[in-house]
């Protein structure tokens, strides 16, 4: 449950920021993408999906404080499928609550920015895998690896309409569910595409 409290809260701001976002110093953006992990046990994933929701305040023309609400899902693959295993079938979900600062350079005689954003906060994990034995029997195991993560990543945006930039973000996380032992238990990357309002 304290998954799902959690991201009804950030849809619940995101959708309050949204009804200012005609007002001066407020930018609310939407993004789409694909997502990776990085994790050793996890280098033959296959290609999963991100999706992004995040609102900023502009502080000043370059520093932007906000946060973001992101999903990334992929579908691991088992390396070195044991014989005994007829089939499997399972998913990694990650879902991130990250306040967040971004700074920005403008393009000279332009309104295109470079820009560079880090956060960190709290990232819901959930490992899920279903294994079909030879004899038809079934295993489903799940796990959840919630902890404290951050992210950091680099992007560039350019104006597409009058108020409306296009935004490229790649950006890198990291979820440490052991923070005392300073474990990281997942790393991924993502990268989107998106609207900034």
């Amino acid at each position: 449950m304290k998954r799902v409290y959690s991201v009804v809260l950030m849809i619940i701001a995101v959708l309050l920021l949204s009804g200012i976002t005609m007002a001066q110093n407020i930018s609310i953006g939407v993004a789409a993408g694909v997502a990776e992990p990085t994790d050793v046990e996890l280098k033959t994933a296959s290609l999963g999906y991100h999706f992004g929701l995040q609102g900023f305040y502009h502080l000043n023309e370059h520093l932007w404080a906000g946060g973001r609400l992101a999903l990334n899902r992929w579908t691991p693959n088992l390396p070195g499928r044991d014989v005994k295993w007829l089939d499997y079938t399972g998913s990694t979900t990650v879902i991130e609550v990250a306040p967040s600062v971004r700074y920005l350079a403008v393009i000279p005689e332009t309104k295109d920015h470079l820009f560079a954003q880090a956060g960190i906060g709290y990232f819901l994990r959930k490992d899920k895998l279903e294994l079909t034995g030879v004899d038809g029997a079934a295993t489903e195991t799940t796990e959840d690896k919630n902890g404290i993560g951050m992210n950091i990543g680099a992007g560039f945006d350019f104006k597409f309409l009058e108020n409306v930039q296009v935004e490229i973000l790649p950006i890198y996380s990291m979820i440490f569910d052991k923070i005392s032992k300073g474990t990281c238990s997942s790393r991924y990357y993502s990268i989107s595409l998106g609207l900034l309002f």
